[in-house]
């Protein structure tokens, strides 16, 4: 674990090989448009699974490389770069930071090696302002008998027909946090599907009569908060590195675009406004990449990385849509087209400016914070 944030910006040999490994098995899919098997292409995952990364957050006793959480960024980076809609964060690294967290027995045994090895994907839904569409999760839960009845819906989470397991949070009859594990085919548990802007699969869940046997319930009390909160941190860390990617991307996409029309006998990248206008872009991309750095790091080494998450939600939402808008108008009105691969990285940076609850939601929440510390 890095000691300084100096020693934590500093790339590891293990990352290299990481990140290089990783970087070839994605590089045909840039650019990639979305499509109908976009994020259920259990292929892929496979593919995926075999380079390693999918177990960076899962400990070698079940399979996994436990690797630090930096690792697991970096590879969420070029998931931004290349558009990948397949859940990496939301199962890779959220579900097993989760799962890691909960008290050992052979249910979470048993999802952690499979989320490893490729062959279960988790999705966490849970009412938490630390987790991408955590903020409208209504399930109630009654006892009956040994068993748990839940009833709701959750609006948005991560899902798509390759899903195999969810983990709900919700509150028990008498008050206290859960965290339950539902397979996707469990009776009484409907899923609505449909795609976000930037086309990776999310479902509404609705509930009706669904029953939780007594060893689907893998935390409670204070363990499920803990689980959760930490969960939370690193899902910040990581939407902030995926978001990077792809500012990555809309920047050295609109310089080559600059290049190639011609206005009035000359490129346009020889026009001084676009010029400083691309200037301003990649400013406000370095902001983001070093408060992304930032993120990673307090979640990798902070007890209380919670203001530091929060400031770099706000920077990475408010720099990374000032962006997207300055490449979309310099590439004019073709440029949220479906045709055209910079209007999929610019719907990309909104939906996890979105997920994170906008801008406004951070400032938010950091003034809730300055009130209870002061």
């Amino acid at each position: 674990m890095p000691g300084t944030f100096l020693d934590h910006l500093a790339p590891s040999e293990d990352i290299r090989r990481l990140t290089d490994a990783a970087a070839g098995f994605v590089a045909d899919r840039k650019v990639r448009l979305r499509s109908e098997t976009a994020g259920s292409d259990l292929s892929e995952w496979s593919g995926i699974a075999q380079l390693g990364w999918l177990g960076v957050c899962v400990g070698e006793g079940d399979g996994g490389l436990n690797r630090p959480l930096r690792e697991a960024c970096a590879l969420a980076r070029l998931c931004g770069e290349a558009l990948v809609t397949m859940p990496y964060i939301g199962s890779s690294i959220v579900a097993a930071t989760l799962l890691s967290y909960v008290p050992r027995r052979a249910l979470v045994e048993t999802l952690l090696s499979g989320i490893a090895a490729g062959n279960r994907i988790v999705t966490v839904s849970a009412q938490s302002d630390g987790l991408p569409n955590g903020t409208d999760v209504r399930v109630q839960a009654e006892e009956r008998g040994a068993r748990l009845l839940l009833r709701g819906r959750v609006a948005a989470c991560e899902y798509s027909d390759a899903t195999t397991d969810v983990i709900l949070g919700l509150d028990a009859p008498g008050g206290e946090r859960l965290l339950v594990r539902l397979p996707t085919h469990r009776k009484g548990l409907s899923a609505y599907p449909y795609r976000a802007v930037d086309g990776r699969p999310l479902a509404a869940l609705v509930l009706k009569e669904v029953e939780v046997e007594p060893d689907e319930v893998i935390a409670e009390g204070a363990t499920a908060d803990a689980a959760l909160e930490r969960a939370g941190h690193v899902a910040s860390a990581a939407l902030c590195h995926e978001l990077t990617g792809a500012l990555d991307e809309i920047c050295k996409r609109t310089v080559e675009h600059l290049k190639e029309p011609r206005q009035f006998g000359r490129a346009l990248s020889e026009f001084q406004v676009l010029r400083h206008r691309a200037a301003d872009m990649h400013m406000d991309f370095e902001m983001v990449s070093s408060m992304a750095d930032l993120a990673s790091f307090a979640a990798e080494t902070m007890d209380e990385p919670r203001r530091q998450l929060l400031k770099a939600r706000y920077v990475a939402t408010c720099h990374g849509r000032r962006i997207g808008e300055a490449a979309i108008q310099m590439h004019g009105c073709r440029g949220m087209s479906d045709e055209t691969a910079i209007g999929h990285y610019v719907k990309r940076v909104l939906y996890i400016g979105a997920a994170f609850g906008g801008a406004w939601t951070a400032l938010d929440l950091l003034d809730a914070e300055g009130e209870a510390s002061g």
